[in-house]
């Protein structure tokens, strides 16, 4: 039993379990009281503290995102932003070949860049994207004049992705029991 001196009371823990909201509560009831005093928050955090490491105070169970993204039926933010680079991609192709947007995707610029940007341009990343697809810039115009094509592309490339990062969350899984 754990007995703690507060506020001139004494609080005993009962046979139910707290939780970290109830302690939170008490917590900034006790904190409005003794606001400006370091003496208290520090006895408080003591009492935190012990109360952990007895078990008195319970932390609810964490969710791993995946599992909130399949709850939710969302996309990750990673593969939201891949989707919507590829339709701009597509878009871009079947523009003229004379607009600059569309130069700039096969534009190579010289010499390095300066110190601090980012080694990963948005050509390495497509090129990096290209290459698990097993396609070239002349096979990408290609499909980009189907639109129904390049979003069946569009959305293979995000399936694939998820894919894969659920057969590794499996292996984690697996390895880990």
């Amino acid at each position: 039993m754990l007995r703690c001196r507060r506020k001139g009371k004494d609080l005993q823990s009962k046979s139910r379990t707290p939780t970290i909201e109830e302690h939170m509560e008490l917590k900034t009831t006790f904190n409005q009281y003794q606001s400006h005093n370091p003496q208290y928050e520090h006895q408080d955090s003591q009492f935190y503290d012990t109360e952990l490491k007895l078990g008195e105070l319970q932390q609810p169970p964490s969710r791993s995102n995946s599992l909130l993204w399949e709850r939710t039926n969302q996309l990750p933010a990673e593969e939201k932003i891949r989707k919507r680079r590829w339709k701009w991609i597509g878009h871009t192709l079947r523009k003229s070949s004379n607009c600059i947007t569309r130069q700039v995707l096969t534009w190579n610029p010289e010499g390095k860049r300066k110190r601090g940007r980012p080694k990963n341009t948005l050509r390495r990343i497509i090129e990096a994207d290209m290459k698990t697809m097993n396609y070239n810039w002349t096979g990408l115009e290609r499909i980009a004049q189907d639109r129904v094509g390049w979003r069946m592309l569009v959305s293979g490339l995000c399936s694939f992705t998820r894919s894969n990062r659920r057969k590794q969350q499996e292996m984690k899984n697996s390895s880990e029991f």
